[in-house]
């Protein structure tokens, strides 16, 4: 830290700071105001793009930096915005300003040291109650350990002369992208290793603090030289209520009153399990089902449906199809048969007995392809979901044809997107599976065509006897999905989604309000 009251000014490269403000306002209602307070402003570009944006609210920004500090107060001298804008100069650790309806901070917090319980708990204690908390970070994974590493060796050999060496490097790497200006600037940061990365122990600690996930995504990776990083968006919850909600409030929370919502589950469950097809393992043993399906499964993906989704326990999260899995233990499964994990009991091809705008997320794995009219459920979707919630679609591509009941469609990305229609805005999408799992698929179904002799029950069994030997190879598939090209050629493809707040030509529609 001592060396941070020398640094020059750091400034951020604009097509940066347009796309963070820009996924900051789409977590804000329109017209939203407020004050607002950046860790780490740098020399302020962030906090006057948004004052633009945000023009009744105000802004307070903290850096370390006397150079960074004065670089802002100096554009500050002659902007239109003086009058709600104000810059400190301190270690935000000891700062202490009032509480504030948002705090943000770009690719600044796991640059300051200390615990993560410490800097989080900080965080949380300068947050109003309902107050919403955005920032990235990188996460646990091998190639940030590594570059942490190395920046650290880096920083104990400094005094060979190293500067020169990482300015050539930058210059390559960046081609001409970025102003030798700018690269001199962010020189300092190559010997700065991370002291706080998101995992399940921080994201433990988040929950203790009753920091509500609302947003997670991905960030693009700016180059070889820098860490890997996440979006985050928490929900500080009110202090006068618990962190989370219990099924039975979630379900009072989004289901339609008794006169317009579809009979009670108690109804359903007799009727349904008569009339479904008794024969499938699915129905009659879940958990054995479960367990051979992810052994002898062709897909395998490193890309999980939680990755964007927000906190189960602390929002409504619907699993859409859910037919006998349960993702999550806060998760309401919504299915047209009545397992004992499901929740809501509803026919996919009617209108769905959930309020307008109620949900938080929607999850939904392999069942698009079985639905007859994916267009309208997909619009249902639309609906129940809240300006600003996330859908999580998978669906096979390269897979053989699977009647559960029965199997209508298969989709690529673009026709996923097209389904979905302008009321998304696509934040992620790519495959799940890739090559290997088609080939296993091939090789265990033309075996079994030949070594049945016409027999429908030895076609399952040479079938399945194939997948459970072949499967191995399907992890291979870990690494082909890392590869260019991968979407050409894979068993399925995942897309996420999340609603507009307010999509052109788009108008919800509903059966019940």
């Amino acid at each position: 830290m001592s060396r941070q009251d020398s640094w020059q000014p750091f400034t951020s490269l604009p097509d940066y700071t347009a796309r963070l403000s820009a996924a900051l306002l789409n977590h804000l209602p329109p017209g939203w105001k407020g004050r607002v307070l950046e860790v780490g402003c740098a020399s302020g570009h962030c906090i006057f793009h948004l004052a633009d944006l945000l023009p009744d609210s105000e802004f307070i920004g903290v850096d370390i930096s006397d150079a960074n500090i004065n670089a802002a107060r100096r554009r500050l001298a002659v902007s239109p915005h003086r009058a709600r804008i104000r810059f400190e100069h301190a270690d935000y650790r000891q700062w202490q300003d009032g509480k504030f309806d948002l705090i943000y901070s770009w690719c600044v917090l796991h640059f300051i040291p200390g615990s993560s319980a410490a800097l989080f708990a900080k965080l949380t204690a300068d947050l109003k109650d309902s107050g919403l908390l955005f920032y990235t970070l990188p996460y646990v994974c091998l190639f940030n350990h590594t570059l942490s590493a190395v920046r650290k060796v880096c920083r104990a050999t400094r005094f060979l002369g190293l500067d020169p060496v990482f300015f050539a490097l930058a210059r390559l790497i960046c081609r001409g992208q970025v102003s030798e200006e700018r690269l001199r600037e962010r020189i300092e940061y190559m010997y700065l290793p991370a002291h706080h990365a998101d995992g399940p122990a921080l994201r433990k600690h988040l929950r203790e603090l009753h920091l509500a996930e609302v947003a997670r995504e991905a960030q693009p990776h700016a180059s070889a030289a820098a860490l890997k990083l996440r979006f985050f968006v928490l929900r500080k919850s009110d202090s006068n209520r618990g962190p989370n909600m219990n099924k039975i409030e979630k379900l009072e929370s989004i289901l339609l009153p008794r006169d317009t919502a579809a009979p009670p589950r108690a109804d359903y469950v007799g009727e349904e399990k008569k009339s479904y097809d008794p024969q499938r393992l699915g129905q009659r043993f879940p958990r054995l089902y479960g367990l051979i399906k992810t052994l002898i499964g062709p897909t395998v993906s490193g890309q999980p449906w939680h990755a964007h989704v927000p906190d189960v326990t602390e929002h409504v999260v619907l699993n859409l199809g859910a037919g006998t899995t349960n993702l999550h233990p806060h998760m309401l499964n919504v299915d047209f048969v009545g397992f004992p994990n499901i929740d809501i009991v509803a026919d996919l091809a009617d209108p769905l007995p959930i309020r307008s705008q109620s949900v938080d997320a929607v999850v939904s794995i392999s069942v698009f392809e079985h639905l007859q009219n994916p267009a309208r459920v997909a619009a249902e979707v639309a609906r129940i979901l809240k300006p600003g919630g996330i859908f999580y679609l998978a669906t096979p591509f390269q897979y053989p044809f699977h009647g559960a009941p029965r199997d209508f469609t298969r989709w690529t990305l673009p026709g996923l997107s097209n389904l979905l229609g302008p009321q998304f805005e696509i934040i992620a999408s790519g495959s799940r599976g890739g090559p290997m799992g088609v080939i296993i698929l091939a090789l265990a179904h033309a075996v079994a065509q030949v070594a049945c002799f016409g027999s429908a029950f030895g076609y399952s069994l040479v079938n399945y006897s194939m997948l459970g030997l072949l499967s191995p190879l399907k992890y291979l598939d870990l690494i082909f999905a890392r590869l260019p090209f991968s979407t050409v050629l894979c068993t399925a493809y995942h897309l996420t989604a999340r609603k507009r707040r307010a999509a052109p030509g788009y108008t919800e529609t509903t059966k019940a309000a």
